[in-house]
């Protein structure tokens, strides 16, 4: 079996959280659509996700004993022909000659992945050089290959991609921004505890809606102490307060009583 194993902690740690509730049903959709064979495009912008999906639906094939190749698009090596072919021919050394004699390559491919097709599932696609994403789509539309892309910006495609992304026969998921459920989710699982309504809602609107910064938001909360536990939920205090200064620690002191419930009264503004 060839197989690129997952690298990368933070990658990992993220692709090991449970789904996010809105998520669901496209998660669904894609994880259908990779064991029906059918080429699939994950669509995010930065942070949204795209890289989170690509690892599971790279998880899955490893569960299921499928033939699978990981690769990552590299804007250093977009105007370098062949630069993404070569990456591959490390672990299928097949596709070296597809330069020299473009038929065998492909009759030795179509032998060796008679069975059923190699899964390559590409992250940033847009940096793909445009040789080796023509030949990629040429090998998956003779059904050599299943081809996954994880795309960030769809304009930067190279042609060959982008023809590919417009196929009806792609499935396209894309990555918006997340909600407070999906939140909730998402923090708790990161920190370990029940987080306070108010402070969900908060730092969701913080980060805009963007799972990876909502993430980046919360660890350094921990880091820096702003989250403070009460009645069985973390509270997140939205201001540094001066340890010397009693009146600061009264307020804030009410307010967390307040905050622990889930629904605080009163002006939040203040905190």
């Amino acid at each position: 079996m060839h197989q690129v194993d997952p690298q990368g902690g933070g990658t990992q740690a993220s692709a090991s959280l449970p789904p996010m509730p809105s998520r669901i049903e496209s998660e669904r959709a894609a994880f259908g659509a990779l064991r029906a064979g059918s080429a699939i495009a994950v669509l995010g912008d930065a942070g949204f996700g795209r890289s989170t999906l690509l690892w599971r639906l790279a998880s899955d094939s490893a569960r299921f004993g499928a033939d699978t190749l990981t690769i990552f698009g590299s804007e250093a090596l977009t105007a370098i022909p062949f630069s993404h072919l070569a990456t591959l021919a490390t672990r299928v050394p097949e596709i070296a000659g597809y330069a020299e004699d473009p038929l065998s390559t492909s009759q030795a491919l179509a032998a060796l992945f008679h069975a059923r097709p190699l899964r390559v599932l590409i992250d940033d696609a847009e940096h793909v050089d445009p040789t080796s994403a023509a030949i990629l789509t040429q090998l998956a539309g003779v059904g050599i290959m299943q081809l996954v892309l994880a795309v960030r910006d769809p304009a930067r495609l190279p042609s060959a991609f982008h023809a590919f992304l417009g196929h009806a026969g792609t499935a396209r998921v894309s990555l918006g921004g997340i909600d407070e459920t999906d939140a909730k989710v998402m923090l708790e699982a990161q920190l370990g505890q029940q987080v306070n309504a108010s402070s969900l809602t908060h730092m969701l609107h913080a980060v805009d809606g963007v799972p990876r910064e909502l993430a980046r938001l919360a660890g350094e909360a921990m880091r820096s102490g702003r989250f403070v536990s009460a009645r069985g939920y973390l509270v997140y205090v939205r201001e540094r307060i001066d340890e010397g200064t009693a009146e600061a620690q009264q307020r804030v002191s009410d307010w967390w009583a307040r905050a622990a419930t889930g629904v605080p009264d009163g002006d939040q503004a203040e905190l």
